[in-house]
């Protein structure tokens, strides 16, 4: 771990991980960095997934005004999913070494304290963000928080676990040879995962986030029944099916062309592209 301020946990890494394989041969083995908000913190991860034996790489990040990367003080989906595609860009082969996005969450400037950001967040905003946004940039899972029990279990939201399962049930990232691919419309975020038989799309709504909810205490705007056009790097379906994580009901949407005709939903919503 980093966190103990000396250049030496390169070295120090370097001569563990076989240690640890040899030890737990049957478990995989990483080294654990701190929170990635500084550009110091960014050379000690680009170093990290250059040091040989790691079974798969991790970073931690925070929403955490008190940060020097700005990412880390914008929306919570763009900072995870930032995070996510950072060590992917770094790792030289993303597809065999499975990223993590292993702790993250919201904390007062520069990690003197859980953010007050919870108390009001009983919808559970940010934790769904926290789960999402990471796996639908490319990483093995969703993003672990960090706050339980500041958070998620004051809030009982472990409802949103169920739900990620859920947006995701039957889809196998590596039997699909996945591959996350992104793009933005005037009012959305679109997280995609290409696959060769499904294709998963997790649209946000760039419109809400934890500053208007949260600070502000405004409601995410309803966005209404409206068509959504798929590009033209992406195959056309021959059936859409969605999943909206906020009320749990799926349902199968017209696509004509490229068009597919959205129901309406708030914050955020799952689509389905099946091809075969």
């Amino acid at each position: 771990m980093d966190a103990i301020q000396h250049p030496a946990w390169a070295d120090w890494t370097r001569v563990m991980l076989p240690q640890l394989r040899r030890r737990f041969p049957r478990h995989l083995v990483m080294q654990s960095l701190g929170s990635c908000d500084t550009e110091a913190a960014l050379a000690r991860y680009q170093l990290y997934t250059q040091i040989p034996g790691s079974d798969l790489h991790q970073v931690h990040r925070y929403l955490d005004q008190g940060a020097t990367l700005p990412e880390c003080r914008e929306s919570m989906d763009t900072l995870c999913a930032g995070a996510t595609k950072t060590l992917r860009d770094l790792t030289a082969h993303p597809t065999t070494t499975p990223i993590l996005l292993a702790e993250c969450g919201a904390v007062e400037p520069n990690h003197t304290a859980p953010s007050r950001l919870y108390e009001t967040d009983t919808d559970g905003i940010l934790l769904h963000d926290q789960l999402f946004a990471p796996f639908f940039a490319g990483a093995a899972g969703p993003g672990h928080t960090w706050h339980w029990d500041y958070y998620v279990e004051k809030q009982n939201l472990w409802h949103h676990f169920r739900r990620f399962v859920r947006a995701i049930e039957d889809f196998d990232p590596i039997v699909e040879n996945a591959r996350p691919y992104v793009w933005k419309t005037p009012r959305l975020r679109i997280y995609a995962l290409l696959g060769q038989h499904i294709t998963l799309l997790w649209l946000r709504d760039s419109a809400s986030d934890w500053r208007i909810e949260l600070l502000d205490k405004t409601l995410a705007p309803e966005i209404a029944a409206e068509t959504f056009s798929l590009p033209l790097t992406l195959p056309i379906p021959f059936q859409v099916t969605g999943f909206d994580p906020w009320t749990e009901m799926t349902s199968t949407y017209p696509i004509t062309g490229r068009t597919i005709q959205l129901p309406s939903f708030r914050r955020s919503l799952v689509l389905r592209l099946l091809y075969s």
